[in-house]
């Protein structure tokens, strides 16, 4: 699961429980896929209270943004490049060449590598940049130095600091861009050079969680790359549409930079003959109920702040049995 702004992780549960079982679940606006990873573990509770069954029989991912598809079915397929992702460094100017392919790489650029999962600006600021890229280096090369003192941490982080400008053409950086000062702040920074530590260097942290991410059975969870209008729904369907959060205006960009049309969406929604269901801060259109309110946590990690009450629309349609 990848996550980035807008992922639903933290209330996915809460949103799941209040959609009806059925034999296929539509999750037409993918993104990241918390939502499907979550769709494809629910249960449904036995009265006997003996266990549960699936929630749903068949998981449809959709997501239109063909980079962010090709990353999730990787991962989910368990064939994406882990060891790329732990051992490359991307530096600023190759994620604003890199971010917007439309590859698995691209995206795992776009979102990995940018501050708060927004996809649009590098994800450490100038002044972080050269610690960053030293602490990759320490990970890489496996120079956590256990047992030393902390001036004999400080003399080798010297000394390898030194080896890697040379090795990276960085011989001036210390001189010219770096200085003195911002060099003694380096040495003394209050770093314990062991594995746990450096690990938190942010997108350290976010691969190891899109690398936690399950492999599913691809028996069970079907994906497309295409339009929500062009995505086949079978019978005995609910769908579930995360789309983007509306502005006053009707129409906005979202992390993808693809404009939204609200207007023709709600339409489409009203008038399909299965259930549709829609998270939304709020939606206008009186074709749709409330379902179920649940406050947002900022981030989708449950130590978050709120950010808002997330509601869950419905269009008020129930389960057809064929197709039409």
């Amino acid at each position: 699961m990848i996550r980035y702004m807008g992922c639903k992780k933290g209330i996915a549960k809460q949103l799941l429980n209040a959609i009806p079982s059925a034999v296929h679940f539509y999750d037409l606006f993918g993104g990241g896929g918390s939502m499907t990873e979550s769709a494809y573990e629910s249960k449904c509770v036995l009265k006997d209270w003996s266990g549960g069954v699936v929630k749903w029989d068949y998981i449809h991912y959709n997501d239109i943004n063909q980079g962010v598809y090709l990353l999730n079915k990787e991962i989910w397929e368990g064939v994406f490049d882990f060891e790329k992702a732990y051992n490359t460094w991307i530096s600023k100017d190759i994620f604003l060449e890199t971010k917007d392919e439309p590859t698995s790489w691209g995206a795992f650029v776009k979102f990995i590598w940018s501050f708060n999962q927004q996809g649009k600006n590098y994800i450490y600021c100038e002044k972080l940049e050269l610690e960053k890229l030293l602490l990759h280096f320490f990970i890489k090369s496996n120079e956590i130095m256990p047992g030393l003192s902390r001036y004999e941490k400080q003399s080798r982080f010297t000394e390898l600091f030194s080896v890697f400008c040379l090795q990276n053409g960085l011989a001036d950086y210390n001189e010219s861009k770096c200085g003195q000062k911002r060099k003694d702040n380096l040495k003394m920074r209050n770093y314990c050079y062991t594995s746990s530590t450096l690990i938190k260097s942010e997108h350290l942290t976010k691969i190891e969680q899109i690398k936690n991410s399950p492999k599913l059975d691809l028996n069970r969870l079907s994906m497309t790359c295409k339009d929500y209008r062009d995505v086949e729904i079978l019978p005995d369907s609910v769908v579930y549409c995360d789309i983007p959060y509306n502005t006053p205006v009707g129409v906005r960009k979202n992390s993808y930079d693809v404009k939204f049309d609200f207007e023709i969406f709600y339409d489409w929604a009203a008038t399909r003959n299965f259930p549709v269901f829609i998270s939304e801060y709020e939606c206008v259109d009186s074709r749709f109920k409330t379902v179920l309110e649940v406050p947002k946590i900022k981030g989708g990690n449950a130590g978050g702040n709120k950010s808002g009450v997330e509601k869950l629309f419905w269009n008020g349609k129930n389960l057809r049995e064929e197709k039409t």
